[in-house]
């Protein structure tokens, strides 16, 4: 089973790692790790990843997973136009075709979310309309064959969901046990519905990099 794994500078770390985590544990899975010319990216916080293969060097996949990314990244993968063929040609042989936060972004330039819901980081949510598909708040949405998950830990959930679909929820859950992930956030402030204040937005948007 190979998964296609796009990795790009600026991108989040978390976003990638997050449900490769979970289907590494898959003896079945060949994760590869892709970037646009098959070179070390460097993610927002500086972390650098190798990629094991350029988008040329990938022709199909059984799963494709995009993560979201900064802001001043995104701009730079959304104008692609390599980067966006890539992504519908794998997107026609995927069995699921999956995103991570803002990288719901690059599934939906490509046009492979046109008409469905998605799940993305609130933040991204009217970008995401103006580029077809339709937002939910939902922290992992399936419509068919693409999951969609929301800001960034939301794709370690995403990655459960996923492996359940491919092995069956048994395995599933024993994966999720062996991560033991049973998250216990300490500020219980993740949730933007409930927990959005103008003071943490402009706290985002003035103190972190985005």
């Amino acid at each position: 089973m190979r998964i296609a794994l796009l990795v790009y500078d600026g991108m989040t770390a978390l976003d990638a790692v997050g449900p490769y985590d979970s289907l590494s544990r898959l003896p079945e899975a060949d994760i590869v790790t892709v970037s646009p010319d098959g070179g070390p990216v460097t993610c927002g916080g500086g972390i650098v990843i190798q990629a094991a293969a350029a988008l040329a060097g990938v022709e199909a996949a059984d799963v494709l997973i995009a993560p979201g990314g900064m802001a001043s990244a995104l701009r730079v993968v959304l104008g692609d136009s390599a980067l966006m063929g890539w992504l519908r040609r794998i997107d026609q042989t995927s069995r699921y075709t999956c995103s991570v936060c803002s990288g719901a972004l690059l599934l939906a330039a490509a046009g492979v979310l046109r008409n469905r819901t998605a799940a993305t980081h609130w933040r991204a949510q009217e970008a995401l309309a103006a580029l077809g598909a339709t937002p939910t708040a939902d922290r992992v949405h399936v419509d068919g064959k693409y999951l969609t998950s929301g800001g960034v830990t939301a794709g370690i959930d995403m990655g459960l969901v996923l492996c359940g679909l491919l092995v069956g929820r048994e395995l599933g859950e024993a994966i999720e046990l062996s991560m033991h992930h049973a998250p216990q956030p300490p500020f219980g402030t993740g949730d933007p519905a409930t927990a959005l204040t103008p003071a943490r937005r402009k706290l985002i948007e003035e103190r972190l990099r985005n």
